[in-house]
């Protein structure tokens, strides 16, 4: 696995926040034509409490959002097959046969596109934050090895079986409802929720 890495930051003050990212890998475990797969990202964060005059409820605010995309390879020598090491068969004769995972020569890397937007904003002076996060992510061309008929030939072959869906978020509300100068007491509640649905999958299968 051969990957060139580039980024690029940018930042106005302490208010706007900008990186932008590319990537692009070349691995010997998928077919030759397709073995080389491009993916980028880019996010942003605007601490939109800089702009406006200071006060004591809202202590801090901030907005962010992102894009991004992750190829991924197949493993190795899933695009090879197999043959049993060879056997006497029926005293004189000497037999071979396919292996059990079949080698699948067409393969396509998988690559995962997702956003995210948030944002997080504290209360009178930090004793009160919250974090919040929608996020959505598509995986297309998956990388499965699914079971197969064995009237196909094989049991196991490693194929792009489809897509999935990922959608959720992500709630974080901290307090300090006790601070002084010997003692303080700290409260965060987390909830988290996520919902996974399969997209397009290899027909009959």
């Amino acid at each position: 696995l051969i990957g060139a890495f580039g980024e690029f930051r940018a930042s106005y003050k302490n208010i706007a926040y900008l990186a932008v990212t590319g990537r692009n890998d070349w691995s010997s475990t998928l077919p030759q034509e397709n073995r080389s797969y491009f993916y980028p990202s880019v996010s942003g964060s605007l601490v939109f409490t800089e702009l406006i005059p200071k006060n004591d409820i809202l202590s801090f605010g901030k907005l962010r959002a992102s894009w991004a995309q992750v190829g991924k390879d197949a493993d190795a020598y899933a695009t090879n097959t197999y043959l049993w090491a060879p056997q006497i068969v029926s005293g004189d004769f000497v037999g071979t046969g396919n292996s059990w995972t079949g080698g699948s020569p067409k393969l396509v890397p998988e690559i995962q596109s997702s956003f995210e937007i948030g944002t997080e904003l504290k209360f009178l002076k930090g004793r009160l934050g919250v974090d919040f996060t929608y996020y959505n992510s598509i995986t297309k061309n998956q990388l499965a090895s699914p079971r197969l008929a064995q009237s196909t030939g094989y049991i196991f072959l490693t194929l792009n079986s489809g897509s999935v869906q990922n959608k959720g978020m992500e709630l974080s509300i901290n307090a300090i409802p006790v601070e002084t100068n010997d003692f303080t007491w700290d409260v965060t509640l987390n909830l988290y929720g996520n919902r996974g649905t399969l997209g397009d999958f290899l027909p009959g299968v």
